[in-house]
């Protein structure tokens, strides 16, 4: 058998993050503080700059006294440096901004990873009471300092030919559902900034530099405990907010930055689990501990692969019951609700609860325009993406909500399912999916009361057996050559099997009625340029 750390490192291969050197904007405090701490303890180099250098010396003297094991820090050698200090005001000119950046970079001669996290809020002012001078202010510093400092930061990753991650801190402020009075400049630049985010996501792609942002909310720390004690602030938290509480920096945020450890002890039921992403899920979880139930109409397949995840799992020829790590379950969900519920029921009972669901079972149907689609077909495609989804869905939270345990509910949608996807002669399955993608925000706020979290992964286009001969073919690459940023295609691992291992480890307990969309960022480009393919 293998030993634990190399387990450990093939199921999480970004948990090493040795080696790795990392920028973060506005890190003398607060979250940016907090992600140069965690990320320092994962094995990245730290580049801490914000203005307050005073702060930064405090910070980088703290991760090089605990990197260096030494209590005399005079002792630590430059090559023996993890974090350096570099004086930034992001809301500075130009040419300021560039001179901090080249700096940044000379100190350990490269930059993998940017994190834009400098940022103000601002006082709380109607639009016309609001001065010009503090929306200059706000705009200079959350917007402008972002994309300034991504400029500099990407022109030498380019010129390295090194390829990189920039993450922007935004804000649910920035979303369509988060805006609150007062906020007029914070709000905007925020949503400003995750444009800028996909705008760049299309630009960087090509120099295999990913662009992303994350959407905090409000959470606990030392700026906002005042707030969150007051009883009308507790008081909207128990009333509006589906899981019940504010998170705290670590780990909502920097899990999304470092590895989470391992499931064991975690069951998790999969469906469509006879092949394809559904099969990678049920190998994949089972090697990060998970107990696995596999349910999908091929009864002979998903005993062939509770085989193989069983005689993985132990060095002995003999097994007992205690040591199943997967059941088969035969389910078809587009059958009636007294089916479906009746083989929820065995799915429980096989290891007295269920912590994660998948609902990857999925069916896209024929490629049919609308007037020449039947409705045999509409029927089938809905019964499996929708209506299966929702049925098994509400008889595992039913018990889920009876244990009083919370749990995790991942559906699998498709990139068919956004606003951006749709593509001609899929009206069924697009708008299955789209539904699909509706049921997760409406189960989101209907079952956080309990702690179960609900959220949708958005695949695209995946290297596997069937589309193998798809992706070979010339004008498939033309596109992704021409439209797809990262000009390439996944595989479900770890592309999507890492995202499903995030969504059902603890770290993510403050993650719920999100879509986590993993195309290469191939959903971006408005209007994909068909005359150039």
């Amino acid at each position: 058998m293998e030993n634990h750390a190399e387990v450990r490192r093939q199921l999480e291969p970004w948990g090493e993050l040795a080696g790795k050197v990392v920028m973060v904007t506005g890190a003398s405090s607060g979250i940016g503080r907090e992600i140069c701490v965690d990320l320092s303890k994962a094995g990245c180099r730290i580049i801490a700059a914000a203005r307050r250098i005073d702060r930064l010396n405090s910070l980088c003297d703290e991760i090089n006294g605990i990197s260096s094991n030494s209590s005399n820090e005079s002792t630590i050698s430059s090559q023996e440096i993890q974090a350096v200090a570099i004086e930034l005001d992001v809301s500075a000119n130009d040419a300021a901004i560039e001179a901090a950046v080249q700096k940044a970079w000379n100190a350990f001669g490269r930059i993998d990873v940017l994190v834009n996290n400098a940022g103000i809020r601002g006082s709380v002012h109607s639009p016309l009471n609001l001065s010009e001078e503090e929306w200059e202010k706000i705009y200079n510093t959350n917007l402008r300092g972002a994309w300034l400092v991504t400029k500099y930061v990407c022109i030498h990753m380019r010129a390295a030919n090194q390829g990189g991650s920039v993450i922007n801190i935004s804000s649910t402020a920035g979303l369509n559902r988060g805006k609150l009075p007062g906020s007029l400049a914070y709000a905007s630049s925020k949503e400003a900034l995750n444009s800028i985010t996909k705008l760049m996501a299309i630009e960087l792609g090509p120099y295999k530099i990913r662009v992303n942002s994350v959407s905090p909310g409000v959470f606990k720390s030392e700026i906002t405990e005042r707030l969150i004690q007051k009883d009308w602030f507790k008081t909207v938290a128990l009333k509006t907010i589906p899981l019940r509480t504010h998170g705290t920096s670590n780990p909502a945020l920097t899990s999304m930055l470092e590895p989470w450890g391992e499931l064991a002890g975690k069951v998790v039921m999969v469906t469509g689990a006879s092949s394809g992403i559904g099969r990678d899920f049920c190998s994949d979880l089972s090697k990060a501990g998970c107990r696995i139930i596999a349910a999908a109409r091929r009864i002979d397949r998903l005993q062939s692969l509770c085989d193989e995840i069983n005689s993985n799992s132990s060095n002995g020829s003999t097994k007992s019951s205690q040591d199943l790590r997967a059941v088969a379950i035969e389910l078809d969900v587009s059958a009636n609700g007294s089916a479906i519920e009746a083989a929820v029921q065995k799915a429980w009972d096989a290891f007295g609860r269920i912590d994660g669901l998948v609902n990857n079972a999925g069916f896209r149907g024929s490629v049919l325009s609308p007037l020449e689609l039947s409705e045999e077909e509409w029927e089938k495609i809905h019964k499996t993406n929708l209506r299966g989804a929702w049925l098994v869905t509400k008889y595992v939270c039913m018990h889920m909500r009876a244990a009083n345990q919370g749990g995790s509910i991942i559906n699998i949608s498709s990139i068919a399912g956004i606003n951006r996807g749709q593509l001609p002669g899929s009206l069924a399955y697009t708008s299955s999916k789209e539904a699909l993608n509706s049921i997760t925000k409406v189960l989101a706020l209907e079952l956080g009361p309990y702690k179960i979290r609900v959220n949708s992964i958005s695949p695209g286009l995946f290297k596997s057996e069937i589309t193998e001969g798809l992706i070979q073919k010339d004008w498939i690459k033309n596109i992704e050559l021409r439209t797809i940023p990262l000009r390439t295609h996944g595989t479900s691992h770890p592309a999507l099997t890492s995202v499903v291992r995030y969504l059902i480890h603890d770290s993510s307990e403050y993650v719920s009625g999100n879509m986590f969309i993993v195309d290469a960022g191939a959903t971006l480009p408005g209007v994909p340029i068909f005359s150039s393919l």
